[in-house]
């Protein structure tokens, strides 16, 4: 007997969708185990506890500057301190003057935007001495307690839309300051304090990002060469910069999960242990979460921006409960292209090792960026009337069998 090849085709996908209707096809599992679907278990765990926390994250992804309200009802303020190239010349004689060339940049999201801040260039009393701490961006933290000084400057409005250049005389005592300061110490070894600039807010509710490739401060100095004093007109690009970051007030309440880039708002998750054998073999483990949208979501936001910005971590570890090194990061993806404010993530790995050693599994849940953007939101609670919002662990697994 003979078959034409659409019949052949046809039983082939009959019997493949027969066998994915049968409850009791059997599965194979990695040690050689033959199981079938019924034999699979799976518990949904609701959080057992959430808890809002500050971590004071390092800055090094740009320099905001300004004031503007979350959406949790918070004031936050940022101020930049901005730390400029050191002075390599030798030979150094007197200082003439000092400028700073400061520049914008500007987001999709603050293009269009009138709004404006007012600031001041202020000398910064306590920056870190590189020559004792070595101050660089990645070790000074989000909270870092600077105090300011004399100002550099008259009040100087700009709008946070605005990307020309803003060119500032500097008082002739900055000027000197700087080039005595490099007269005294080599290349590596060089105060700080002469050069760092803060920007501090005198008013405004909106927040402009300081461009850290196009700001530059220009100084005139002599010099003396071996033949000649020569006079000199430098430019320096900033070498290390920070944002200070303020909130007012500072608590969050407890009532759900609130999660801010630049603020360092995390949070940390617990949920109720399995009492399963450590030869128990998990199928999957998925930790779904969901945002409130009528908390933070912009409506005239562009889908990219709401990629970017509303992505994000979990960090895992099995054997510690505070933030550390030793924490995985395990990104978010979108339960459906229709359901970006529904996330999931695949915790199967790590439960699979708690599991295996007896652990409690110790969740950090933080945004993807972690500065440089002002948007918060809020992810329901584990005692939201919903309980389809409510954050879950949902663990599929069988038992070993008895050998």
């Amino acid at each position: 007997m003979t078959f034409s090849r659409p019949l052949v085709a046809s039983l082939v996908l009959w019997l493949l969708f027969s066998s994915c209707g049968d409850e009791n096809v059997d599965l194979i599992t990695d040690n050689r185990d033959f199981i079938s679907p019924n034999e699979i278990q799976t518990d949904t765990l609701f959080l057992e506890v959430g808890e809002n926390f500050r971590y004071d994250f390092v800055n090094t992804r740009g320099a905001l500057l300004g004031r503007a309200t979350l959406a949790d009802g918070r004031e936050f303020r940022a101020t930049p301190v901005l730390r400029f190239v050191p002075v390599s010349d030798t030979g150094l004689i007197r200082a003439l003057s000092a400028r700073l060339r400061l520049r914008f940049f500007v987001d999709e999201r603050a293009k269009f935007s009138t709004k404006t801040v007012s600031f001041q260039l202020r000398r910064v009393e306590n920056p870190p001495r590189w020559d004792s701490t070595q101050w660089r961006a990645d070790s000074v933290f989000s909270r870092t307690s600077f105090h300011f000084a004399e100002a550099l400057s008259p009040v100087i409005t700009m709008r946070v839309s605005d990307t020309s250049e803003r060119v500032v005389d500097l008082p002739f005592a900055y000027a000197q300051r700087v080039i005595e300061s490099a007269k005294r110490g080599s290349a590596f070894l060089r105060d700080t304090a002469a050069t760092t600039i803060a920007l501090v807010l005198t008013a405004g509710d909106s927040i402009a990002n300081v461009s850290l490739t196009r700001t530059q401060l220009e100084l005139a100095y002599d010099k003396r060469t071996p033949t000649t004093i020569e006079r000199v007109s430098r430019f320096f690009d900033v070498l290390e910069s920070v944002y200070a970051v303020q909130t007012t007030p500072d608590a969050l309440p407890n009532d759900a999960l609130y999660l801010a880039s630049s603020t360092g708002d995390w949070a940390r998750l617990k949920f109720p242990r399995l009492s399963l054998s450590p030869r128990t073999q998990l199928v999957s483990a998925q930790l779904l979460l969901v945002r409130d949208t009528l908390f933070s979501f912009a409506p005239d936001t562009t889908r990219a921006t709401i990629d970017q910005e509303n992505q994000l971590v979990v960090a895992v570890d099995t054997l510690q409960t505070s933030v550390g090194g030793a924490y995985r990061p395990v990104s978010f993806g979108y339960v459906n292209e229709r359901e970006i404010h529904r996330y999931r993530a695949n915790l199967t790995e790590t439960y699979q090792r708690a599991i295996s050693r007896g652990d409690d599994i110790a969740l950090l849940l933080r945004p993807l960026l972690l500065q440089g953007s002002t948007v918060s939101f809020r992810v329901f609670g584990k005692n939201d009337p919903n309980p389809a919002r409510r954050p879950r662990l949902i663990v599929s697994y069988f038992k070993p069998r008895a050998r």
